[in-house]
């Protein structure tokens, strides 16, 4: 019996250090979770939880209002029901492992899925929108080529490629350079016989063989347009 009482001492004490040294390591990553529990959550301490359970990554942020219910038949009797709040849909993709994610993809793995004929076209689109200080924001599949067009100086999406051999033109009126649907530039691609309108603000344009060469100078016209636009609108 003392024996069974020291292996058992043991294995406690064994536990609780454990269970401290976890402690120690979630603190160390600021990995926390913090619950307010209460009868009634108003709404201003609901908004402010799950604004925080959004904002913070690493910490969970969670409300438990629990009610309490009597019963019919015995006054004597209570129900308990507690109700998670906090967790929104926002929060928990902002919390999901980064490997549960949708990683973006590289140029390497883009030219992978491209056809021999259009990896030139698109590799070339790339170096030369990145040497011009364009934005590129790669996807999971493609990727955009952006520029700051707006009178806040937010970027703008002008030019979308997808593979294996997907080049588009996108045109919104948001920015402030004309580019309605009566833009010389829209009616320029159209005239080309390349494009086809896809959406409302989209022209496509299926990379070959035989238009690679040509829509790459399509292409430096749309760079030399945006590029020449942007400048007029520095200081």
């Amino acid at each position: 019996e003392v024996m069974e009482l020291l292996a058992t001492s043991k294995e406690e004490t064994e536990a609780v250090e454990e269970f401290w040294t976890s402690v120690e390591t979630n603190l160390a990553a600021r990995k926390i979770r913090l619950v307010f529990v209460a009868d009634i959550i108003p709404k201003e301490l609901r908004r402010i939880v799950e604004f925080l359970n959004e904002e913070m990554r690493n910490v969970e942020v969670l409300a438990v209002e629990v009610k309490q219910y009597k019963g019919l038949a015995d006054s004597e009797s209570r129900a308990l029901v507690p109700r998670v709040i906090g967790m929104t849909e926002a929060a928990r993709m902002a919390k999901r492992p980064a490997t549960a994610r949708k990683r973006q993809t590289t140029l390497s793995e883009f030219l992978d899925k491209c056809l021999p004929e259009t990896r030139e076209f698109f590799a070339s689109v790339v170096a030369k929108a990145t040497e011009r200080g364009f934005k590129i924001l790669w996807g999971t599949l493609g990727f955009t080529v952006r520029a700051k067009l707006t009178e806040n100086d937010s970027y703008v999406t002008f030019v979308s490629c997808y593979p294996p051999d997907k080049f588009q033109y996108y045109f919104d009126g948001q920015a402030s350079i004309p580019r309605d649907k009566d833009s010389p530039m829209r009616r320029k691609l159209l005239d080309l016989g390349v494009f086809s309108e896809t959406g409302e603000y989209t022209l496509t344009a299926p990379v070959t063989a035989e238009n690679a060469q040509h829509l790459e100078q399509v292409s430096d016209q749309i760079l030399d347009m945006i590029e020449q636009y942007e400048s007029s609108r520095r200081p």
